[in-house]
């Protein structure tokens, strides 16, 4: 028998599995409607289409919502028809949570939509379908108050009171109150106890900071809810991506899967974020564009457990892609750019362990800069075919592919200008009917062996006034510079004092032993003669143990 204290801890723990159960909604869809160019001149705001395009990027990348369920209406698109008829067509089922937002004008009578007005009963009314009660109002409008005060249910939170106005500010891109939604919503930082993100909370999170930044704003909520509207999807990766998009965390293509990013949209990659592709998948730049832009501290990786083309560029694509603090590995081909006329700017990126090629180009009149990047461990270092440019900057370290460095293949061109380094690779540079312009370069060696060239089928290569030090250039996310570990395994090779080295069975090392590693890097080096194989060994332990 259970005493009166037992009997409400009991109750107590009952409430609890019964509140966190009923946040776990299974399916997300949400209208989001922003309006900044009215009818006329003198009635335009700004913001309000970023505002609701952050929305849909955030509840995407943030809290894992499908791409698909999310409707979007801008502008003339956003009519008070419109809107109430995609509320309306919201799936009615046990555990979804709906919602709507909307960003544009507002007043004592409801939403200032682009061809009429939407008010608090026709709203709610527009609901009606959501089972449970489990939907959510977020308005960013002047006026938006009157919502919290005269609908009786769902959940609505609202930039301000019934007789304030809204406002939004350059520096935040944004709305006021809808910046701060979004940051209560960015990595949850609203949910202080890492369970399900709700709306309540991101309006709790928001509202103190709203008011701060603009003192004459004062958001509102009211909530009639039977269970909180719980905003955490499972993550989602849409297929294609035909309006500007932003991802904003970690995420995971699946195996056999195309991202493509059609003409017209921007896809933008946050620094720091992780992109796995599994096996057969990749993102294809098709018209559209890719801006990628990490940090030193703070890269963007790509990274694959599969033998997909890591980033595809392909179709009639003239916009400037950019990747810079980039690492790019594991994949089958890292960059691959077809069709006809992309321009793609590599900067700063930390390409290796590609099993084909790290940078091949077919693309006719395509435009491809390399600055300061690393290329290692590939078969292919560069690749330009089918009348392709590439143009290798300054500073490039173009390392250990174990093919061939450079090859330029019909009527293709490199240039290869000052400062860059070609080395460790069984050919250093091939013209099998392209060109290859690449004076004052450092080969590994001040006098290279016109052996490590080979021009075929009327191809030519430039290697006049070979640079005779090591620029050491590449990338600064690469762990060391691979140049000056291959310049030291070959000084080593030719080191007499180095050459009388115990002889060792090689199937006897002890892999997880640093000194037996050493012994086994030694080996290769003098007693086979094989620096490609003592460099890979020495890779996995300090350089200067073996030179």
């Amino acid at each position: 028998m259970l005493n009166k204290s037992s009997t409400k801890i009991l109750v107590i723990f009952l409430l609890y599995i019964f509140t966190i159960s009923n946040m776990q909604a299974t399916n997300f869809h949400g209208v989001l409607a922003g309006i900044e160019d009215y009818p006329g001149t003198y009635n335009d705001l700004d913001y309000c289409v970023e505002d609701v395009k952050d929305m849909r990027n955030y509840l995407q990348w943030y809290q894992g919502w499908k791409e698909s369920n999310i409707e979007l209406l801008l502008n003339d698109k956003a009519t008070a028809d419109r809107i109430t008829n995609k509320i309306e067509n919201m799936p009615n089922s046990k555990g979804n949570s709906n919602i709507f937002h909307y960003a544009g004008h507002g007043s004592k009578d409801g939403l200032y939509t682009y061809n009429g007005n939407v008010s608090p009963v026709a709203l709610q009314n527009s609901f009606d379908n959501s089972s449970l009660n489990q939907y959510g109002v977020i308005l960013d409008c002047c006026h938006s108050g009157v919502f919290t005060n005269e609908m009786t249910r769902g959940e609505i939170s609202t930039a301000v009171k019934s007789d304030e106005t809204s406002h939004g500010y350059s520096e935040l891109n944004n709305g006021v109150y809808s910046y701060y939604m979004l940051q209560g919503m960015k990595n949850d930082n609203a949910d202080p106890n890492g369970q399900y993100l709700s709306l309540e909370e991101v309006h709790e999170y928001a509202d103190s900071k709203v008011t701060s930044y603009n003192s004459s704003m004062h958001p509102q909520y009211q909530g009639h809810y039977f269970k909180k509207l719980n905003l955490d999807g499972p993550p989602e990766v849409p297929s294609t991506i035909s309006l500007d998009l932003t991802i904003i965390r970690d995420v995971s293509i699946p195996s056999d899967k195309t991202v493509t990013v059609k003409g017209g949209a921007t896809l933008t990659i946050e620094e720091g974020v992780e992109v796995e592709l599994g096996n057969n998948s990749c993102i294809e730049v098709k018209d559209g564009q890719l801006n990628a832009i990490g940090t030193s501290s703070n890269p963007i990786v790509f990274t694959s457990s599969g033998t997909g083309d890591g980033i595809k560029f392909t179709g009639s694509n003239y916009s400037n892609n950019n990747l810079e603090y980039c690492e790019i590995k594991y994949q089958n081909n890292a960059i691959l750019i077809t069709g006809s006329g992309p321009a793609v700017n590599l900067d700063n990126c930390y390409i290796h362990d590609n099993s084909s090629g790290g940078v091949r180009v077919s693309a006719s009149n395509s435009n491809v800069d390399i600055t300061h990047c690393t290329i290692d461990n590939s078969y292919t270092g560069v690749y330009a075919a089918d009348g392709a440019s590439v143009d290798l900057v300054e500073k490039n370290d173009i390392t250990n592919n174990y093919g061939t460095g450079l090859q330029s293949n019909y009527y293709s061109s490199i240039t290869v200008d000052y400062h860059n380094s070609v080395v460790g690779s069984y050919y250093l540079a091939i013209a099998n009917g392209g060109t290859i312009d690449a004076t004052k370069t450092w080969w590994g060696t001040p006098e290279p062996s016109e052996g490590k060239f080979s021009e075929q089928s009327g191809g030519s290569i430039d290697h006049s006034y070979d640079l005779p030090y090591d620029p050491d250039g590449g990338s600064d996310l690469a762990p060391s510079s691979l140049a000056k570990e291959s310049q030291l395994i070959a000084k080593a090779s030719s080191n007499k004092e180095k050459q009388n080295t115990e002889r060792i069975d090689p199937k006897n090392i002890d892999k997880k032993d640093p000194s037996s590693m050493m012994k086994s890097a030694k080996y290769y080096l003098n007693e086979k003669k094989d620096v490609n194989e003592a460099l890979k060994i020495s890779k996995k332990i300090s350089i200067n143990k073996i030179c």
